[in-house]
């Protein structure tokens, strides 16, 4: 499974107050693919589970990895 460093931020696509969206390249590849980051902030998991939550959600086949 690839990790983080295994894929090159091509440019930032959204933002929204804990989490950014980008478009990123696998390197080995050079597979396009959508990357969301959440930020964890210190004592507030609350809004990370939501964003765990949703992306539940979707099929698994859209879901690459989480790290």
């Amino acid at each position: 499974m690839p990790k983080f460093e295994d894929y090159e931020i091509v440019r930032q696509l959204k933002s929204g107050q804990n989490c950014r969206t980008f478009l990123v390249k696998l390197k080995r590849t050079g597979e396009l693919y959508v990357m969301k980051r959440v930020q964890l902030n210190a004592g507030d998991n609350s809004s990370v589970d939501e964003h765990i939550n949703a992306m539940k959600q979707y099929e698994p086949r859209f879901i690459v990895c989480n790290f």
